[in-house]
């Protein structure tokens, strides 16, 4: 080590006036894995101090005993830890205890400047975990590796989630599958975890629905993530008490969870409308659900449309309906001068089948009437 490094031997614990910057670190050590270079198993040999800029913080002297993913440093190596920055942050090291068995998540060297054994904290969020008699938190150190290793592989399906959805436009988001309404946001916090991993959640108070909604209004409700995880960081986006048209794809696939609601998709695809002054783009609160509701309407038209099948077409004889699981209530059959053929009610089924063999050639428009909305088919008869 260079002796800038050396300053002071174990025991002095003086820390400049120096307090932590980096509060955007979330404090969970899992939160924070992705934004870190570097993960070790040590032991806290001894604490010294270090200087830089004419300042002193707290920094520890750490033995490797295990590494974890990509690690410059082997099993046995002693490296010197610092507080991000080389200072702020060194009051976390300061609660070192010589003995620790600790693990860590450092960023490569301190600005390179100093010897290639120097890493730092990183923020003061939760960069290490104490371990003792080998477990943390009930998880022993292979487990807490597996967790890393789980973690980072979802890193790759998180980032997908920006590249995602490439329209950035809320009403092209929409969907019949879809929940809609308006929501106050109350605020988020990190209470939800999914397999180990801890995730973004935001809280909300119901306002007002579109279409089908499982709360009702005045209650709060939970959105996490997509698929609990991804993309949740975008509601760090949102300010306490903002109020919104939110587009959600469901509720998450818990039973527990029955308020908790999921955003899916990242920041390319955007998922909501902030309101103010009652308006968004020039749109009322009012002119706003009726846009949503009739692009709701359009696609769920367009869904039943491809799923109810009528042939043979052309056909001289039999003409058949099947609409797979959407019940059929009625059907109207016009030719091409608007004149009614035949009227047939009360079919309450997914198929029904007709005797056109009566109808003069030509062009015969059907209105398929269904619970979920009516459609407009043509057939030819020979």
């Amino acid at each position: 080590m260079k002796k800038l490094l050396l300053l002071i031997a174990a025991g002095l614990l003086y820390t400049a006036n120096y307090a932590c910057s980096c509060f955007e670190y979330e404090p969970n050590f899992y939160k924070n894995i992705s934004s870190h270079n570097s993960y070790c198993f040590g032991v806290v040999k001894y604490k010294t101090a270090f200087e830089y800029n004419n300042l002193i913080s707290t920094a520890a002297y750490v033995q490797i005993i295990d590494t974890i993913g990509l690690f410059p440093n082997k099993t046995g190596d002693m490296i010197l830890v610092t507080g991000h920055d080389g200072l702020n942050c060194g009051e976390d090291i300061a609660t070192f205890q010589n003995g620790d068995s600790i693990i860590l998540g450092l960023q490569d060297g301190f600005y390179n400047a100093f010897a290639s054994d120097t890493f730092y904290l990183d923020g003061c969020g939760a960069n290490h975990l104490k371990t003792k008699d080998g477990e943390c938190n009930k998880l022993g150190y292979e487990q807490i590796k597996q967790r890393y290793y789980s973690i980072k592989s979802k890193e790759n399906q998180q980032q997908a989630c920006f590249n995602m959805y490439v329209s950035t436009n809320f009403y092209e988001n929409l969907s019949n599958k879809t929940y809609n309404c308006i929501a106050v946001f109350n605020g988020y916090n990190y209470s939800f975890s999914e397999n180990g991993i801890v995730a973004q959640t935001g809280s909300f108070k119901l306002i007002d629905t579109i279409g089908s909604f499982d709360i009702n209004n005045g209650e709060n409700f939970t959105i996490i993530g997509e698929n609990g995880l991804n993309c949740g960081q975008m509601l760090s986006e949102f300010a306490q008490n903002d109020t919104m048209f939110l587009t959600l794809s469901g509720k998450y696939d818990t039973g527990e969870l029955l308020d908790t609601f999921y955003l899916l998709g990242g920041r390319t695809g955007q998922y909501y409308l902030n309101i103010k002054n009652g308006t968004n783009n020039g749109l009322t609160i009012t002119e706003i659900k009726n846009k949503i509701t009739m692009k709701i309407l359009d696609i769920e038209l367009a869904q039943i449309n491809k799923e109810i099948k009528v042939y043979p077409n052309p056909t001289n004889k039999i003409l058949m309906i099947e609409s797979g699981e959407i019940k059929i209530s009625s059907v109207e059959a016009y030719d091409i001068n608007g004149k009614l053929l035949f009227d047939f009610g009360n079919i309450n089924d997914t198929y029904a089948e007709f005797d056109i063999s009566d109808i003069v050639q030509g062009i015969i428009s059907l209105n398929i009437f269904t619970t979920r909305g009516m459609i407009t088919k043509k057939v030819v008869k020979e």
